[in-house]
């Protein structure tokens, strides 16, 4: 049967029975999917609007990637996707494939694209699509270090921070400029410096208003600004981004709920709390109940 003969199947963050796919959960930043031989379809996953940026690691047989405005791009094993925030880009997963998907949060988002605005400032329009990176030897140690954690769904969500970060080091250490420009193109050029100032500035305030004054910019023209390079409103970045981090500070730190309140810009705990329990489905103190 050829490839193009399968019809693939219409399951999103699904495990479907009697067959070996595993998709990343929402909470997860590293995730692996499968599809082994035999199984005579392809799975259809659907890598979802988010603030969060992608690097999918093609580790075994092809993909197709479907972006919003038609692109169809065929990659093969052997091969790093950057996927921007915002992208609605959807993934057919053949049979016999084997994909990694790191999720990029904003801090570190933050970090990458410090690193990158010295690389060039002049790439807007040179490129489009994708241009992907080869899994050169130092990246394949990397992936063959991950995936035994993965498959046994033992990598902590500490552990999995600190393995996006390695890999942030792998890029800059091991690839060119000439490769990593393309490569990330879609977040480079003269946008780069906006992108890096929504990140250092968003967990400081509270609403479009409060971030669009900071930029000295009319409502409307930030407005404008923001939804041309992030590819979605800055209302739905604002409460996905600052929802996420509050999430991790609870799980993760120690900062009582007054002061978290405080530092994420909200005039009272209560409505801290609301926004939390709207986002989450749990308030602040049970989600730090159930994470210690």
């Amino acid at each position: 049967m050829n490839r193009t003969d399968r019809t693939p199947f219409d399951k999103k963050n699904q495990r479907i029975p009697g067959e070996n796919v595993h998709c990343q959960s929402t909470t997860d930043l590293i995730g692996i999917n499968t599809l082994p031989v035999g199984s005579g379809k392809a799975s259809k996953l659907i890598v979802r609007q988010t603030w969060t940026a992608e690097i999918l690691f093609v580790c075994r047989g092809d993909i197709t990637l479907h972006r919003s405005k038609g692109e169809t791009h065929r990659m093969n094993e052997g091969k790093i996707v950057f996927i921007p925030p915002g992208d609605t880009t959807r993934l057919t997963l053949w049979e016999d494939t084997l994909t990694v998907t790191l999720r990029v949060e904003p801090s570190r988002q933050q970090y990458l694209l410090s690193g990158l605005s010295a690389l060039s400032r002049e790439t807007t329009g040179m490129y489009s699509g994708f241009h992907p990176l080869p899994i050169n030897d130092r990246a394949q140690l990397y992936i063959d270090s991950l995936l035994p954690f993965l498959e046994d769904g033992i990598l902590p969500i500490d552990c999995q921070k600190i393995k996006i970060d390695e890999f942030i080091y792998i890029l800059f250490g091991y690839y060119t400029p000439s490769e990593l420009i393309p490569f990330f193109h879609t977040i480079l050029g003269e946008n780069t410096s906006f992108r890096l100032w929504i990140l250092r500035n968003i967990i400081e305030v509270s609403s479009v208003e409060q971030l669009a004054a900071r930029a000295h910019m009319s409502r409307s023209g930030f407005v404008h600004k923001f939804t041309r390079i992030f590819k979605q409103s800055p209302v739905t970045y604002l409460k996905q981004c600052k929802a996420d981090m509050i999430r991790n500070d609870l799980e993760h730190t120690d900062l009582d709920l007054q002061t978290l309140s405080a530092m994420y810009g909200f005039n009272s705990y209560e409505v801290f709390s609301k926004f939390v329990k709207s986002m989450w489905g749990l308030p602040p103190k049970e989600i730090r109940k159930r994470a210690r």
